[in-house]
């Protein structure tokens, strides 16, 4: 990136593909590259202020380093909460401890899978796509994870295809009794139109 005094800045850009109040967006954070290798946010407000959950983990104990006002908001944990929490923490307990198992091997890529359910401090579950960046935070080996609640939209789905499967077994249903109608003397017979 070229900046205004003619310096060159090492950037890397970070964006995902995801949805806001039911629109296609991307979010994006742009990171300039320091001599130590530690990225450092040009623009605090763009993760801060961002009306997307986000917030960033130690990868190493797992614990919140940073969380936005938009997690904060979707939880429901305060940020003293999550300052006190670790990412287990809002994961049900068996994918919690799978989490755990795949992060304690030795190829430690733990992956966070593109749907998970969290837990928000009222005790709901939500479905979310969890979409991570790794780097380096505050010092500390980091995960930024981008959240997207897609919970209405599984449940939506859900309920289309509950729909479509009980109209096609109602079609088939009149479809048999029709044929069966046939049989029976003309003032038993009756039309089914679905």
């Amino acid at each position: 990136m070229l900046r205004k005094n003619g310096d060159i800045a090492e950037v890397e850009v970070f964006g995902v593909k995801t949805e806001f109040q039911n629109k296609p967006a991307i979010v994006g954070v742009l990171f300039e590259l320091a001599p130590d290798g530690e990225n450092k946010i040009q623009f605090q407000s763009i993760f801060s202020e961002n009306p997307i959950p986000m917030f960033f983990y130690d990868r190493d104990t797992l614990r919140f380093i940073e969380v936005n006002q938009a997690a904060i908001n979707h939880y429901g944990y305060t940020q003293e909460d999550f300052s006190q929490m670790r990412l287990l923490d809002i994961l049900p307990k068996d994918e919690a401890e799978e989490f755990l198992k795949e992060s304690q091997s030795l190829n430690s890529k733990t992956r966070l899978p593109s749907v998970q359910l969290h837990i928000c401090k009222n005790g709901r579950q939500i479905e979310v796509n969890a979409r991570k960046l790794q780097m380096k935070y505050k010092g500390l080996n980091s995960n930024l994870v981008i959240i997207e609640d897609v919970t209405s939209r599984n449940l939506q789905e859900l309920e289309r295809q509950r729909t479509i499967a009980y109209e096609r077994a109602a079609r088939e249903t009149a479809e048999k009794l029709r044929r069966r109608s046939e049989f029976l003397p003309k003032p038993l017979r009756f039309s089914l139109d679905l």
